[in-house]
């Protein structure tokens, strides 16, 4: 047994430290909450964490988050977190994966893989998505609900998801849970009643920085002004020299007409333009589904591109959603660093009960 986990070992025993060891969880959110959850179970003895999160460092982290300092602003939080928890346990095996889930990239993660999955990300998308797929896989989770704009860390509590009350987004959980068939899921929440941000301080609106910088510019209207010009172009050389300076003012109809050879000219040309008119309308006939066709799939291939490219735009802000619809990020919460810090603990706490409760 190594030295570090002899105080351990006096609680759970040599044979549960082992058992520990041989455990894979994976952390999706390495923020207030989960930086805490995986310091809990690096000092803990669990032999493999798997660190999710694309976010970076910043000022605006000092005030709660373990892996905030001003030596490590700036750097990708899974990469400083990663270096802390080898820093308490050097044999601990730490993947680091900098990236933000999503459903598009969910593939990319076997959860039939891990003995745990901790959620502790702050995007209903993202939460819904990892729920779903540890059902599909048969892989325990435990999932955080709240923790900004409170300041009584006493008020958390370990229940499922369906028993909860009070948190706005532990309702939102169970409606959109309940959608999709999830009977259970075990979380922790908080029963304190959100406190309102004081006001007059500025509110950050992350869904304003999503809609700025996924925006799309509208398709150039050029083409139109194209194809008339080379129609106009067209019809001046079909109609031919003499009728065109008519049009345009520089002959009189009365002299273009009163010329013979012209007169003549003008009945084989309407004459050719009704036949020429009479195939038009043939090959209109026969290619209008094609090209119906072909204008769906032009349709449907622009909107495909458009998807792909607000696919690329969220995940380089990295921001989706937080409240009901799933569809625009809530105002940055006030939080304190003995809040979020205790619902960290808690998790990863839970999490090394269960895992030594599966082996029993």
């Amino acid at each position: 047994m190594e030295e570090e986990f002899s105080r351990t070992a006096l609680l759970l025993g040599e044979e549960n430290l082992d058992i520990l060891k041989q455990k894979r969880v994976i952390l999706f959110g390495c923020g207030g909450v989960g930086g805490f959850a995986a310091e809990a179970l690096a000092r803990s003895g669990v032999g493999t964490i798997e660190l999710v999160d694309h976010d970076t460092i910043a000022v605006s982290n000092l005030n709660r988050q373990i892996i905030a300092l001003h030596s490590t602003l700036g750097r990708d939080k899974v990469a400083v977190l990663s270096e802390r928890l080898l820093d308490i346990n050097p044999s601990l095996n730490v993947i680091a994966r900098p990236c933000f889930f999503l459903p598009e990239n969910a593939d990319e993660f076997d959860f039939s893989s891990y003995d745990y999955v901790i959620d502790a990300v702050d995007t209903v998308t993202a939460k819904l998505e990892i729920i779903e797929r540890c059902q599909r896989a048969g892989t325990p989770v435990i999932s955080s609900m709240g923790a900004g704009n409170k300041l009584d860390p006493t008020l958390f509590r370990v229940a499922d998801i369906y028993e909860t009350s009070i948190c706005p987004l532990a309702r939102v959980m169970r409606k959109e849970l309940k959608k999709r068939g999830i009977e259970s899921l075990k979380v922790v929440f908080s029963t304190e009643p959100p406190i309102s941000p004081v006001k007059g301080e500025m509110q950050v609106e992350r869904k304003e920085d999503l809609k700025e910088r996924s925006s799309y510019h509208s398709e150039p209207q050029g083409k139109e002004k194209s194809d008339k010009k080379r129609e106009d172009l067209l019809q001046k050389e079909v109609l031919g020299r003499e009728e065109v300076l008519s049009q345009e003012g520089v002959l009189s109809q009365e002299e273009v007409s009163g010329q013979g050879e012209l007169a003549q000219k003008e009945q084989l040309y309407q004459k050719a333009k009704a036949q020429e008119e009479q195939l038009c309308q043939k090959a209109r006939a026969q290619k209008e589904p094609l090209c119906q066709r072909t204008k769906e799939q032009e349709e449907h291939s622009r909107q495909k591109d458009k998807e792909q490219e607000m696919a690329l735009a969220q995940k380089s802000v990295g921001q989706v959603l937080v409240q009901a619809k799933s569809s625009s990020r809530r105002s940055t919460p006030g939080s304190v660093a003995w809040v979020p810090s205790v619902a960290g603990l808690i998790l990863g706490g839970e999490v090394v009960k269960d895992l030594l409760a599966q082996e029993k």
